[in-house]
């Protein structure tokens, strides 16, 4: 049996036997047995088709171009690989450039806006601000929560604004408030 490209284009399965005969298969219609299941022209199938019920064009149409690309793909797979080798070469490209910004004012102004500006005077004139830091509080070994009612609803809180948690925090916070920092001279 020499099968040639079409061949097999069937979209009902053959049965082969040992005797290289196609079967007969309930999906093949007495029209594609006669013509010995030859749908390897996608619009004579297509035309054949639109004669039965149910058939739909957009699916007819959208099989024929995907068979057509996997034909031209399988003719033409050393080319087919390497443009797209090189088209994804190409997408890369751009990742030379790619840089990571971490600082915030890089970030979120442009250095052209009147924020910026007046940052860069007050920082050549007076040196860089003191930053900001926080300082967070947590329980080694959290107790229960504590329902507290107010006005006409009850509200549940953490056990860590129980009173003695409060207090211990404002005696952290004094001694924050009385630490000193000397800066050197420009």
């Amino acid at each position: 049996l020499s099968l040639r490209r079409g061949d097999i284009s069937c979209d009902a399965p053959m049965v082969l036997t040992n005797k290289s005969t196609v079967s007969e298969d309930p999906a093949f219609t007495k029209e594609e047995m006669a013509m010995g299941c030859d749908r390897s022209d996608p619009k004579v199938f297509v035309k054949e088709n639109v004669k039965k019920p149910g058939y739909n064009r957009v699916q007819a149409f959208i099989r024929v171009c995907f068979r057509r690309w996997a034909e031209f793909v399988f003719e033409r797979r050393i080319h087919v690989l390497l443009d797209c080798l090189l088209l994804v070469a190409l997408c890369s490209v751009g990742l030379s450039f790619f840089r990571i910004t971490y600082d915030p004012v890089e970030l979120w102004t442009t250095p052209t806006s009147q924020s910026r500006i007046n940052k860069n005077y007050v920082e050549a004139k007076f040196g860089t601000p003191f930053r900001a830091a926080q300082v967070i509080f947590s329980e080694k070994q959290p107790g229960e929560a504590f329902p507290v009612k107010f006005t006409s609803k009850t509200q549940t809180f953490s056990s860590m604004f129980r009173e003695e948690n409060i207090r211990e925090i404002y005696e952290i916070e004094r001694q924050l408030m009385k630490l000193n920092a000397t800066m050197p001279d420009k």
